[in-house]
């Protein structure tokens, strides 16, 4: 970790490190301790966007993402697809579907060197859209 403390500073312009504590699955398991119980009228309100990444369609997540199929792992790069749901909500898995995709659809010249590559599937303001309406349906 400290070796990638001076990295990220140099190529995002911030240290990521508390970042990727936070994503960890015991940094996940005692933060869902400290929150209070979903209901189901609170589960049944929510909908969850959940990617799978599959071998070269996420340049910034392929290492995480070899790492998981080794342990036979599929995942978002990230996290293992079956540790991510959220039992009783509306769940929508999208393949090859990166975390900045929903959020970056054209990326500038900075980004593009970081190997972001938009969605060659989805455009972010469909699914956004589509999300929202989910979200506000019964």
């Amino acid at each position: 970790m400290r070796v990638l403390a001076p990295i990220s500073r140099l190529v995002l312009g911030n240290d990521v490190n508390d970042t990727l504590m936070e994503l960890t699955t015991a940094h996940r398991a005692v933060e869902e301790r400290a929150l209070p119980a979903l209901t189901a009228a609170d589960r049944a309100k929510i909908v969850t966007l959940r990617s799978i990444i599959g071998p070269f369609e996420s340049g910034t997540f392929e290492p995480a993402r070899l790492i998981n199929k080794r342990y036979g792992h599929t995942s978002d790069g990230l996290v293992p697809h079956e540790l991510s749901e959220i039992p009783g909500t509306r769940d929508v898995t999208l393949m090859a579907y990166d975390h900045e995709h929903p959020v970056i659809q054209e990326p500038t010249l900075g980004k593009r060197l970081t190997l972001y590559r938009p969605s060659k599937r989805y455009h972010s303001g469909d699914v956004i859209e589509c999300l929202l309406r989910l979200a506000y349906s019964k």
